[in-house]
């Protein structure tokens, strides 16, 4: 990934853009600080909200088979605590 200021970020925007849309990543930097990042677009299609549900539960379907059983309200409570 290349570092490059913001000030030269700015007037060379065209010029990063071009690159990024050819695989290049940019870490743009204030101060010698790292405040952005100029990455290329994914190219793979989003997920409709219904696919990842559909995935969603049948992970826990093959999760039960197991012999495993989780309500909504422990995989919530499991997730929050993964935050703390």
């Amino acid at each position: 990934m290349h570092e490059i200021g913001a000030f030269d970020a700015k007037t060379h925007l065209s010029q990063l853009l071009d690159r990024a849309s050819h695989g290049e990543s940019f870490a743009i930097t204030k101060h010698g600080r790292v405040i952005a990042f100029l990455t290329p677009a994914s190219n793979k299609p989003k997920l409709a909200i219904h696919d990842i549900i559909v995935g969603i539960m049948s992970l826990r379907k093959k999760i039960a088979k197991r012999g495993v059983s989780m309500t909504v309200q422990e995989v919530d409570d499991l997730k929050k605590s993964g935050r703390r």
